[in-house]
C-alpha cells in the first residue's frame, strides 16, 4: 500500500536544556525510523524544509500534494 511519511525541516525551538537533549535523542531515533520506513515497499518520505512539526499548518499545499500523490498510486 502506498504511504508517505512527512517530516518537518525546521527543528522545534526550546529553551530548556533538558528538552534540548531530549530533542537531540528524538532526532537520532527518528532518523533511524525514517530509514527503516523508507525501505518498506510502497513507502516514501518527504522532508518539508520550511515547515515545523505542524506541517499541515505551515505548508498545507505540501500535505495536499502528498495526499494526491498517494491517491494516484492506488
Amino acid at each position: 500500500m502506498p504511504t508517505t511519511l512527512m517530516f518537518a525541516g525546521k527543528p522545534q525551538q526550546v529553551t530548556d536544556p533538558r528538552a534540548q537533549e531530549l530533542l537531540k535523542e528524538n532526532a537520532r531515533v527518528q532518523d533511524q525510523a525514517r530509514a527503516e520506513f523508507a525501505a518498506s515497499p510502497g513507502a516514501t518520505t518527504v522532508t518539508v524544509p520550511d515547515a515545523t512539526h505542524y506541517i499541515q499548518v505551515d505548508r498545507p499545499d505540501a500535505v495536499i500534494e502528498a495526499v494526491r500523490t498517494v491517491a494516484a498510486k492506488t
